[in-house]
């Protein structure tokens, strides 16, 4: 019993049992023994009960900073050799020596290597270290401060021991490994060397032969001062020159590069990036014409994934690095993020990455995985259950077209083997005659067997998932908190990635605004995605490779995805049209922009809503002008939803000046109904005559026209609106004719073309009623 520990404060007490949460791999307890939770334990109240005088000393003789390297493991050690230790150290009370959270079997949480490392070299066998004199531990700093309430505590033999230190891993020829102190700046005890895998145990030459401590001396206790023959001079005094970018963070170099990667290295020395976004701070703007943090632009830029926090006030630390001067440091926010890694089928060979280790980008292993997935589908195409497998993968994905919870099954077909022999095909168990259209259906392929087909559907086969494999490469950026300095960053990256670097399908922040620029520039009228790429082509056209500096997908190899082009036109037609392309933005564009232009220069010249339907009127006043010369004016309701529910009715005729068929003018309307169609008609003829300035004649009806018919397809709504409009549009005096028959007027100029007739007419001649009126 410990009754000492009575006497120290709770800050000590808490600190001496939570020894596992600081920046160190050694421990007295774990840190879970502090969790209320938890069996067993360490509650501070009864600290005399579990602690010890032997552990106190442990806690207090060991150096923060040194570095540690372990040649005796505790699996390595024999059971007999365990129990010694845990019954010799006496770092436990009594009463918890028994208790099965210290067991053997659970050894790995409790042993403090440390601890055991000294127990094992005293009395197994000898393992030698140069104690680290730079930095103070806590019996020189700690105790001595207080020696008068700590003098009754700690033995005076601890002083004259030698610790237990560990060197780096960096070879014992290039310095000592006194010299220089690894710190590593991450919450995460098990991170020792945060530049690479840990390092394998070294044995370092004895330097001098330390007396054997008995068991009444503490197992590591202060590090004695070097002497004056000891400094270390040359080289060491060269590397002690570390560059400080925190208090706890040390790196050999810091690089300047004058703009963000789309890969990162991954340096194998302690290095830091030093970046400046002076010069392009215009790529941080979004499209809401806001600034883009710093440290999300990196991340943005970079063709790995990355997760992790963006950071915290509580976390903010200073940062020096930001200029020449070391001296001088900014307030920064602390961002750490990790690699996503990659997404492999589960029935991915892990060996193919198994020994990857990227530092820098490796575009030639990235090609081999590339080549060796194609290898693989080309040779699984070459196997009949790989044909098979395919198939069944294809239809496993399928759909109906409705709402449905069916599964996909064998169907028999009902007239026979089909031209492959195949007497089945894959349907949903939930078809109904009434529904015949609206599931599945996949016919047999000629080289898919049917029987194993049908074994497999019962779900033989069961496709690959995708999984995430992670990778444990590290990524810090220091960020200024003043709005003055935020375009500045330091970014430290640590440990190598394990998977090979990704193709680039991520476009930069200088492609976008390139090929923002070439989208403008083009217009966004009729722009599609092959006219983009093809406008150099164009000789009127601006050229995007003029732009570009070179074909774009040559480049920018990220932007040969269509379908990222075609999203990115669509955000700069949003920009051209804010309410859409649709009704709503139709209005805005009428009421904004066209009514502002005269009659001959607007586009838009009516956008009406009336008993329930929607019309849309869109003329070139440059080009209905010559409508006037036309002999038939063709009309093609094309049934082609063009937004939402609204259709495209074209007006176009034959000009003979220029010998070629000409669209005067597209109307738009979301109903097909007799009312609809006469609508239509009105206001196409109201529009004709408000731009061209003279009405559209139609013979009959005046004397004098051009145009000798009208030409429709065969919706019986459209010649039954056309018959309504004409009963208004004919002026008895001019054109003699005096009935308002609908139908009689109809006839006078109505035409339907030769396929329409065919479809419509000649199938329905059974069911045809002729007209008996009177004209």
């Amino acid at each position: 019993m410990f009754a000492a520990a009575e006497n120290l404060s709770l800050r000590e007490v808490k600190a001496y049992r939570d020894f596992y949460h600081s920046m160190v791999i050694c421990q007295v307890f774990p840190g879970q023994l502090g969790d209320p939770t938890h069996n067993p334990f360490f509650p501070i109240d009864n600290a005399t009960s579990w602690m010890t005088s032997h552990g106190y000393q442990l806690y207090l003789g060991h150096d923060d900073r040194a570095v540690l390297a372990f040649p005796w493991a505790p699996e390595d050690a024999s059971t007999k050799q365990l129990k010694a230790y845990r019954q010799n150290l006496e770092i436990l009370g009594d009463e918890y020596l028994d208790h099965p959270f210290f067991s053997l079997e659970n050894s790995k949480a409790w042993i403090n290597l440390v601890a055991f490392q000294a127990y094992m070299d005293m009395h197994f066998g000898e393992f030698h270290s140069i104690p680290n004199s730079r930095v103070p531990s806590r019996a020189s700093s700690f105790v001595g401060s207080r020696a008068s309430s700590r003098a009754s505590l700690v033995p005076s033999s601890r002083a004259s021991s030698p610790v237990s230190a560990c060197p780096d891993s960096r070879p014992s020829s290039a310095m000592s490994f006194s010299e220089v102190i690894e710190i590593y700046d991450s919450d995460d005890p098990n991170d020792l060397n945060p530049w690479g895998e840990p390092p394998p145990p070294v044995l370092i030459p004895k330097v001098e032969e330390p007396p054997l401590p008995d068991k009444s001396t503490t197992l590591i206790p202060a590090a004695p001062a070097r002497g004056p023959s000891q400094q270390r001079k040359g080289k060491g005094k060269e590397k002690a020159k570390q560059i400080s970018i925190t208090r706890q963070l040390k790196v050999d170099e810091i690089l300047d590069i004058p703009k963000v990667p789309d890969t990162w290295d991954v340096p194998r020395q302690p290095t830091a990036y030093r970046l400046d976004a002076s010069e392009y701070l215009h790529l941080l703007q979004t499209e809401e014409k806001q600034t883009m943090a710093f440290d999300t632009f990196i991340r943005s830029q970079d063709q790995d994934s990355w997760t992790g926090s963006t950071g915290h006030s509580k976390g903010d630390v200073n940062v020096s690095g930001f200029t020449s001067d070391p001296n001088e440091k900014l307030w920064s926010r602390r961002c750490q993020f990790r690699c996503n890694g990659v997404e492999t089928c589960e029935f991915f060979d892990p060996a193919l990455l198994a020994d990857c280790e990227r530092y820098e980008p490796d575009y030639e292993a990235m090609s081999g995985l590339f080549n060796h997935e194609m290898d693989a589908t080309e040779d699984e195409a070459a196997f009949p259950a790989g044909v098979i497998s395919r198939f069944y993968s294809r239809i496993m994905s399928s759909k109906c077209k409705i709402e449905c919870d069916g599964t996909p099954i064998l169907v028999r077909r009902s007239k026979g083997a089909d031209k492959y022999g195949k007497k089945h095909f894959v349907g949903c168990s939930k078809w109904s005659p009434a529904e015949q259209f609206d599931h599945l259906y996949w016919p047999i392929d000629g080289n898919i067997d049917e029987d194993t087909l049908h074994h497999i559907i019962d779900g033989c086969i069961k496709p690959g998932r995708i999984v995430p494999r992670p990778c444990n490469t590290e990524m810090l950026i220091f960020i200024p908190v003043d709005s003055e300095y935020s375009h500045q960053a330091i970014v430290i990256l640590r440990q190598p990635h394990n998977h090979p670097v990704h193709p680039k399908s991520k476009p930069s922040a200088d492609d976008l605004a390139k090929l923002g620029t070439a989208v403008r520039a083009a217009g966004v009228t009729g722009l599609t995605v092959q006219k983009l790429i093809d406008a150099h082509r164009i000789s009127s056209a601006p050229s995007t490779s003029t732009i570009y500096g070179g074909r774009l997908t040559e480049r920018s190899p990220a932007l040969t995805d269509k379908r990222r082009l075609r999203d990115l036109i669509g955000r700069e037609k949003k920009k051209e049209h804010p309410h859409g392309m649709g009704w709503e933005g139709v209005l805005y564009q009428l009421n904004t922009r066209e009514v502002k232009l005269t009659r001959s220069e607007r586009y838009i010249h009516t956008a009406m809503s009336k008993n329930g339907f929607r019309l849309v009127v869109t003329m070139h006043p440059q080009i209905v002008r010559f409508i006037h010369r036309i002999l038939s004016l063709n009309i093609d309701y094309t049934f082609k939803r063009v937004e939402g529910k609204m259709n495209e009715w074209e007006v176009a005729g034959f000009l003979d000046r220029f010998k070629k068929r000409i669209t005067f003018g597209s109307l738009y309307c979301d109903t097909a109904t007799r009312e609809a169609f006469s609508q239509l008609f009105t206001e196409l003829f109201d529009t004709i005559r408000l731009v061209t300035g003279e009405i559209l004649k139609l013979a009959p009806f005046f004397p004098d026209a051009a145009c000798r018919v009208i030409i429709l397809d065969g919706e019986v709504p459209q010649a039954q609106g056309l018959a309504d409009f004409l009963a208004v549009y004919n002026n008895p005096e001019i054109s003699g004719i005096h009935t308002r028959d609908p139908v009689i007027l109809l006839a006078s100029c109505l035409k339907s073309c030769n396929p329409h007739f065919e479809r419509f007419i000649a199938t329905s001649t059974n069911s045809l009623h002729i007209y008996q009126g009177q004209p």
